[in-house]
């Protein structure tokens, strides 16, 4: 800026004493001294510059290196990533209070499973295809919590080769949300225990609906660690409590405890085979599917070529009484199945399905039987595309260039697959390439022996969806029409449900109690999930397999 003023070289004053300013310079002097001032303003400036592009970039540090990473020419961005659902949406599940309870204190999310190539207090790498929402399901660590943790990121907006700070587990981010659940409104009470396990100290006894903040979970799922609106904490049964999130994103906290019985001091006893009960055979003669069920409103489409894929692959050596699941959070979700397979469910009117569980529960598929196992081809935030990213395998299973889809037929060697793929692609992929893709599950399900059973998706409540699911859908019905292979319409079975059986963040079904069949708690997604999940794995057994 021009001045009027003569330049002047001020020294401040020392030891209180004031110096007094030199006016006069020589011409030579006044010359290089204005030199060496915009030398010093075009130095401010480029660093201004710098500045605001390093903010800009922010998200694309990588720790320790002092490197910037721009985004690619043209990239495009992933995802819009922060869900925030529509007013006119009401869906079911767990309505989120607005009020903090009294005396309670944020709760931190601790990571609980992080994911194989990531450590935690390091930096993850941004995929083509990831959302911040698929790489926190897959990392267990709340969105909120990553942003937190990357000062200057724009959530909206994700591209290819960003990199995100990842928080240390006990690492805690100001504002970190809370969870919270409630009692389920069937039954009288809920015991409130000082330790996770059936037979510990009953603290209180609360009453349907009574609001619980989550603060963690046992190992195996069973068990919430929650604070109630009197300040009381302990642990309650996981079956009755509504949760409007996956309980693997909760963090572990405890260990379940049996019940300590009493010792005794017994006199051995021995037998001989012959003593020994005999294993229990299963029928090998059944009711047939017309006679033991009228009608599945929602699984269609088991013809002659579901008995060609069986045949073809009990050559191959694939087992009949094992089956595999394949997809994202919805499928990789303590409460699909997983109830099923540890017993822990009731059936009601549904008993028909008995004989179909003791099927499937007859053999160990790789760590559990069929209902529990863990799948190598489902897991959180996945898309289509990672079930032949051979980079998204387990490797300490999985061969040198096997994609998950294959290694977990390998391993496995099941007669069916639950296949539902596609919710984290509504919003970052093409309908072509989605289709692309879901042919290749289809024909290498097919090429290996496996009857794939395919699911349509749920609604997906976001602002920029547009008609998508329906699409998306679409291509589903028609691809397995086009195969002839089962369908099983899980989107239709949703649309009565309330909230179209939906949790609060609009995407992930809702559920209160997943495996126990009564009508009221059939009207939670996941619930309604299993149920009909079931009819399908019995259409397909008994019109294929038993037949």
């Amino acid at each position: 800026m021009k001045t009027n003023r003569p330049i002047t070289d001020y020294t401040p004053p020392r030891s209180g004493r004031r110096r007094t300013p030199v006016v006069q310079l020589s011409s030579r002097r006044r010359q290089r001294k204005r030199r060496n001032e915009l030398m010093l303003l075009g130095g401010i400036f480029v660093g201004f510059v710098l500045c605001i592009g390093g903010l800009a970039l922010s998200g694309s540090l990588t720790s320790g290196s002092g490197m910037l990473s721009a985004p690619p020419l043209a990239a495009e961005p992933t995802s819009t990533s922060i869900f925030v659902p529509p007013a006119s949406v009401q869906p079911g599940g767990v309505e989120p209070t607005t009020e903090p309870l009294a005396g309670l204190e944020t709760a931190t999310l601790a990571p609980t499973e992080p994911a194989a190539t990531l450590q935690h207090g390091s930096v993850y790498t941004v995929l083509s295809g990831d959302t911040l929402w698929s790489i926190s399901i897959s990392l267990g660590i709340p969105m909120e919590v990553i942003v937190a943790a990357n000062p200057g990121l724009d959530p909206n907006t994700l591209y290819p080769g960003d990199t995100l700070s990842i928080p240390r587990p006990g690492d805690t981010a100001e504002g970190a949300p809370k969870v919270f659940g409630y009692v389920a409104t069937e039954g009288e009470s809920l015991r409130l225990r000082s330790s996770p396990g059936v037979g510990n100290n009953i603290v209180a006894l609360l009453e349907p609906a009574t609001v619980l903040e989550i603060s963690g979970r046992s190992a195996d799922f069973y068990w919430l660690h929650v604070t109630v609106p009197t300040g009381e904490v302990g642990w309650v049964d996981a079956n009755w409590v509504g949760v409007p999130v996956s309980l693997a994103e909760i963090p572990i906290e405890g260990q379940a405890v049996a019940l300590a019985l009493p010792t005794a001091t017994v006199a051995p006893i021995t037998v001989t085979p012959e003593e020994l009960p005999a294993a229990t055979a299963f029928p090998t003669s059944l009711p047939s599917y017309e006679e033991q069920v009228t009608d599945y409103l929602y699984i269609s489409g088991i013809t002659t070529r579901s008995h060609e894929i069986f045949m073809a692959g009990q050559a191959m050596g694939n087992r009949p009484n094992v089956f595999s699941k394949v997809g994202d959070s919805i499928t990789d979700n303590a409460a699909f199945l997983k109830p099923i397979g540890v017993g822990n469910y009731n059936l009601r009117a549904h008993a028909y399905l008995q004989p179909v569980i003791d099927y499937y529960s007859q053999e160990i598929a790789r760590d559990a039987n069929s209902f529990a196992n863990t799948s190598l081809a489902a897991k959180g935030g996945w898309s289509v595309w990672h079930e032949f990213n051979v980079d998204s395998a387990n490797t300490s299973v999985c061969l040198d260039g096997e994609t998950p889809l294959v290694c977990e037929y390998r391993v496995v060697q099941p007669s069916v697959a639950l296949i539902m793929l596609g919710t984290n692609d509504v919003m970052t992929m093409s309908p072509g390439k989605y289709e692309e893709y879901m042919r290749q599950v289809i024909e290498t399900s097919i090429d290996m022996g496996v009857i794939p059973v395919v699911s349509t998706i749920p609604d997906f409540y976001y602002q920029d969806v547009g008609n998508k699911v329906q699409v998306m859908n679409d291509i589903i019905i028609g691809l397995a029409q086009e195969y002839q292979v089962p369908l099983w319409n899980y989107w239709a079975s949703m649309q009565e449900l309330t909230g179209k059986g939906l949790s609060m963040d609009g995407i992930h079904p809702s559920w209160a109690v997943p495996a126990d069949f009564t009508p009221n708690f059939l009207k939670y997604g996941m619930t309604n999930r299993n149920l009909t999940a079931l009819q399908a794995l019995d259409a397909v057994w008994r019109l294929v397999i038993v037949d």
